[in-house]
């Protein structure tokens, strides 16, 4: 592990209560439903990157609502090191399709994922998107 690679997730809600997920085409977490976002890039702000990768997931534009919280996701034994800022979004624009990147999205019950990775329920318990 070199350094701590920033990156950015969004939670988007729609008005049924439901949460947005991309559902990874490619990397280690191909196949998995995941929080749009993605890495900070150098010079770019974490608002500023999470309004872009959410547009490059999701074709929506958004807005963003709130900071939500930060994580740490460590794996020594796969060497990473995450910093999540996790912000609340909504949207303002666009179209919902799916990204180059993304498999599909699509809006989900976030307490009816299942074998969901496990840090992405972390994540989603502790801003109070999973009830135990």
């Amino acid at each position: 592990m070199s350094a701590p690679i920033s990156s950015v997730l969004a939670i988007i809600t729609n008005h049924n209560h439901e949460v947005l997920f991309v559902r990874q085409k490619t990397g280690p977490y191909k196949g998995w439903w995941l929080l749009p976002g993605g890495r900070v890039e150098l010079g770019e702000t974490v608002r500023d990157a999470i309004v872009r990768e959410v547009e490059e997931e999701t074709g929506l534009l958004v807005r963003v609502s709130k900071l939500l919280e930060v994580f740490d996701v460590i794996d020594e034994e796969q060497n990473y090191h995450f910093i999540h800022t996790v912000f609340l979004c909504e949207p303002v624009g666009g179209r919902l399709r799916a990204g180059s990147d993304a498999l599909e999205v699509k809006w989900l019950n976030p307490n009816t994922l299942g074998d969901a990775q496990t840090d992405l329920k972390r994540i989603l318990k502790a801003t109070g998107f999973i009830k135990d």
